[in-house]
C-alpha cells in the first residue's frame, strides 16, 4: 500500500476498531486494563485465534504503509537537498556578480576622483563624487513618461503597461519585457487637472531603459490619439534638463531657418542633415524635454 495521508487515516481507523472490538469481547474499558488472565478467562481458542490473526494483518499493512512513508521521506530529503544545492549556487553567482559590480565600480570611482579632482581630494569632495556618480548610477536605470494625463481609474502602472504594449505592437522584433522596479508620479499634484506630473519609471538596468528610449519616436506614429501625445525622456538632472532645453531650442531655431534640412538631437548637440539623408533613428532624443 502506498503512502498517504488518506492511506494513514484508514489505518489508524482499523487499528481503533480492532482495538475496541476486543476491549468489548473481554468486557474491559481501557487498554491498560488487559492482561493475559482476562483475556484467557473471557475468550476460548477461536475467538483468541481470530483476535491474532486480524491483528497479524493489520500489522503487515501497517508495515507496508511504515516502509512507503520511509521511502517517501528519503524522496522529499533528496528533493530538498537539490533545491539548497540550486539555491546556494544561485547566491553564489548572484554573490560574484555584486562582488564584481563592488570592484569595478569602485575602480570607476577612484578613476573619477583621480581624474577630476587631483590625487589628494578630501573626504567632502570624495562623498560629493561618490553621491553624484551613484545618483547618475540610478538615474541611468530610470526614464520620465510625459504628459500621460491624471485620472482616477488609471495608474502609473496601467499607463506604462498600455505603453510597452503598444510600443511592442509596432515592432516585429523580439517584445520588449524589462523587469520593473518602480512607477510613481514625480511631484505634488496640483489644483489645475490640466498640469499633469510626469511618471519615473525604474527599471532593473540602464540596457533595458536605452531600449525603450530607443522604441520612443515610435509612440508619434501609434493609432491611437492618446500615445501619440505622450513622450519619453531620459531621467535627466536639473542641469542637464536646462541644457538639453537649450538644444531644443537652438534645434527649433534651425528648424524656423533651414527648413529645407532635418535637424534632431544626439550626443548632447543639434546635428542637421538633408531630409534625403535623414533615418527613422535620427529623431530618438527631439521632443525628449
Amino acid at each position: 500500500m502506498e503512502f498517504s495521508i488518506n492511506a494513514l487515516n484508514k489505518m489508524e481507523d482499523d487499528l481503533n476498531s480492532a482495538i475496541s472490538s476486543i476491549l468489548k469481547q473481554v468486557s474491559v474499558s481501557t487498554v491498560e486494563d488487559l492482561n493475559p488472565t482476562v483475556i484467557a478467562n473471557k475468550l476460548n481458542k477461536n475467538p483468541l485465534a481470530k483476535i491474532v490473526n486480524d491483528a497479524l494483518k493489520l500489522m503487515n499493512s501497517n508495515l507496508r504503509i511504515c516502509k512507503s512513508a520511509a521511502a517517501k521521506i528519503d524522496e522529499l530529503k533528496s528533493e530538498k537537498l537539490a533545491d539548497q544545492k540550486a539555491l546556494i549556487e544561485c547566491q553564489q553567482k548572484q554573490l560574484d556578480s555584486v562582488k564584481s559590480t563592488v570592484k569595478t565600480e569602485m575602480k570607476t570611482w577612484s578613476e573619477i576622483v583621480k581624474t577630476n579632482m587631483g590625487q589628494n581630494p578630501s573626504a567632502n569632495v570624495i562623498k560629493k563624487v561618490v553621491r553624484s556618480t551613484v545618483d547618475q548610477n540610478e538615474r541611468n536605470k530610470s526614464f520620465i513618461i510625459h504628459g500621460a494625463t491624471e485620472k482616477e481609474d488609471k495608474r502609473p502602472e496601467d499607463i506604462l503597461t498600455d505603453v510597452f504594449f503598444d510600443l511592442n505592437n509596432q515592432v516585429d522584433s523580439v517584445s520588449m519585457r524589462p523587469q520593473v522596479v518602480s512607477v510613481r508620479r514625480i511631484g505634488v499634484q496640483k489644483s489645475d487637472k490640466s498640469v499633469t506630473r510626469p511618471i519615473r519609471v525604474t527599471l532593473t538596468n540602464s540596457d533595458d531603459v536605452k531600449s525603450v528610449l530607443s522604441r520612443s519616436n515610435l509612440l508619434k506614429k501609434s493609432p491611437e490619439e492618446y500615445f501619440r501625445k505622450l513622450y519619453l525622456a531620459p531621467d535627466r538632472t536639473p542641469e542637464e534638463r536646462k541644457e538639453h532645453q537649450k538644444l531644443v531650442s537652438e534645434m527649433k531655431r534651425r528648424i524656423e531657418s533651414e527648413p529645407e534640412r532635418y535637424h534632431y538631437i544626439k550626443d548632447r548637440r543639434v546635428i542637421s542633415v538633408d531630409k534625403r539623408l535623414s533615418t527613422a533613428d535620427d529623431s530618438t532624443e527631439n521632443a525628449n524635454p
